[in-house]
């Protein structure tokens, strides 16, 4: 079965980022628990800020990658699935 387009998209993208590793000011803002991604300004709970840290370090992404990554699973986790 084929991956829908909008999928290979952001696999693809995450792909390229993933190439940038951890970055000091990246881990300063999820610690703060306040980071800003390209949407705007987050409100982390710290149980969130710890799992972003987490798939930082072991995958040694840039912190604000590993988040949007973490958002894009939870979101893709709520999304109603489609029948094909």
């Amino acid at each position: 079965m084929a991956m829908p387009p909008h999928r290979r998209l952001r696999l693809t993208a995450v792909g390229c980022a993933a190439r940038q590793g951890p970055n000091a000011e990246s881990r300063r803002q999820v610690d703060s628990l306040h980071p800003v991604t390209p949407e705007g300004r987050v409100r982390l709970d710290p149980a969130d800020a710890h799992e972003v840290l987490l798939l930082s370090d072991e995958l040694q992404l840039d912190e604000l990658l590993a988040l949007r990554c973490l958002e894009a699973a939870h979101a893709e986790a709520r999304a109603p699935a489609l029948c094909f």
